[in-house]
């Protein structure tokens, strides 16, 4: 079950969960009006481009999601004409543990509203994740199928991310990744097979993990946080070494085709791939000395020492699979 179903079931009243629709407005950077960088696909606004700001104001469009409910649907019947609500937003970042309520306006019969969100540059690092809301201004007791606190929330958004600096997200030592949509990608594997969840391209240069796009929102939203600890982080940090098993696998294997017939390999990331899982097969031996070994292991028709049976273990720990494991249920149990 995804997280917003399973919040949606713990409302004890009509709600909307993650309807709203957002967009940029405008966004201003120390006075200066700039065109962000703005994936509507994963609700994220990239500043990590832009240096030298001290304050950040960003205006969201928020509008009612097609065939969504709408205010006028959540509040009894003699609020409907007028429902007395408020459009909030929450800004955090996880990094620096900074959060703020940000107040907006919304107009039930045009179905739209508006927000800014103010950010100072020294209180935030990484990514901001915001939230945006419709909640009640005001107490009713009419009709128990409704909410009846003030505050008690309406209607939401789904997760929006502001990058603030770049990040290389990274399922094991040194592999970059990048987002893409599978179903628009020029490349020939990827086009023909939109519903995987990745793919490691090694065509040019580095080695790069591309992560779809077009995969499941609740999931992208989890790959993407920037949490650095609770339920979502540790999702994410599983998720991330289950994806890095096979990747290191295949990364093992291309790099052993750069070896030389004497067992040299130069700088690159073929040794670096190879000197990483080195480090973990032979942790006792010096560094040349146990990529010597794993090199002649791999090479041997016999299987040395039977490195196909160990290799999967050897990259489980480099990615420290079982502690994400156990750390999830920690967090699930």
């Amino acid at each position: 079950m995804s997280e917003s179903k399973a919040r949606e079931l713990f409302f004890p009243y009509i709600y909307g969960d993650e309807t709203l629709q957002l967009s940029i407005l405008k966004c201003e950077l120390d006075g200066r009006f700039i065109e962000p960088t703005w994936n509507p696909d994963l609700l994220e606004c990239d500043l990590s481009t832009e240096s030298d700001w001290s304050r950040a104001t960003i205006t969201l469009d928020v509008r009612r999601g097609a065939g969504s409910m709408w205010l006028p649907e959540l509040v009894p019947a003699p609020e409907r004409a007028a429902p007395p609500v408020l459009l909030v937003a929450t800004t955090h970042c996880g990094s620096t543990y900074r959060r703020q309520r940000h107040d907006g306006h919304v107009d039930a019969p045009s179905e739209r509203g508006q927000v800014s969100l103010e950010l100072n540059r020294s209180e935030v690092l990484g990514a901001v994740d915001v939230t945006v809301f419709v909640v009640r201004k005001a107490k009713q007791e009419r009709d128990i199928a409704f909410a009846s606190d003030t505050a008690a929330r309406l209607i939401a958004s789904r997760r929006l991310a502001i990058r603030i600096d770049p990040v290389e997200r990274r399922p094991g030592p040194g592999l970059a990744i990048q987002w893409e949509s599978f179903k628009s990608s020029q490349h020939p594997y990827r086009s023909k097979n939109v519903a995987v969840l990745f793919h490691l391209d090694t065509a040019k240069g580095e080695p790069v993990l591309f992560l779809n796009k077009d995969s499941d929102p609740d999931l992208q939203v989890i790959l993407g946080s920037e949490a650095p600890r609770g339920r979502r982080a540790v999702l994410r940090n599983l998720l991330f070494s289950s994806i890095a098993m096979p990747v290191w696998n295949s990364l093992v294997r291309l790099a052993l085709k750069e070896v030389s017939e004497d067992g040299s390999i130069a700088p690159g990331w073929q040794r670096n791939v190879l000197s990483a899982v080195a480090s973990v097969a032979a942790p006792d031996c010096g560094a040349e000395e146990a990529l010597q070994r794993l090199v002649r292991d791999l090479r041997d028709p016999s299987g040395g020492f039977a490195i196909e049976e160990r290799l999967p273990v050897v990259i489980a720990k480099l990615v420290q699979f079982r502690e994400k494991a156990e750390q999830t249920t920690l967090v699930l149990m």
